[in-house]
């Protein structure tokens, strides 16, 4: 299961390869004031696969590749180039979600009202 949604977010230049921040400036607006990004990107939310079944077809990196197939079609209707997500700050999430096939980075953390620390990631599609 996954949900897809529409938000804007600043990633930080600091930690970001000269690469990237010259992709960066293609798509987004730079603060000179925090010196952040400022870019509408595609939320990846409430991603999950049910483990409690037991001859589940899919795996994590089947999943996400849909759910990357979808906005990669959303992409050519409407635009955009980032795609972000949020995880607990879980050693084997972020293992997964960075992986050579999600290739997602890291670009700042949240902390929830109840303290729970997510991470937040980004990737191009």
């Amino acid at each position: 299961m996954f949900c897809l949604a529409h938000k804007a977010i600043e990633i930080s230049s600091f930690g970001l390869t000269k690469t990237i921040q010259r992709k960066m400036t293609r798509f987004s607006e730079l603060s000179e004031e925090d010196k952040s990004y400022k870019i509408s990107a595609f939320l990846i939310a409430q991603f999950s696969k049910n483990f409690a079944c037991e001859n589940c077809p899919i795996t994590g990196d089947e999943l996400m590749n849909l759910a990357i197939e979808v906005l990669e079609n959303v992409q050519k209707q409407i635009g955009g180039c980032v795609v972000y997500l949020e995880c607990e700050n879980k050693e084997e999430l972020l293992a997964f979600y960075q992986n050579d096939q999600n290739r997602f980075r890291i670009f700042d953390i949240r902390e929830s009202k109840d303290g729970t620390i997510y991470q937040q990631l980004f990737r191009w599609i």
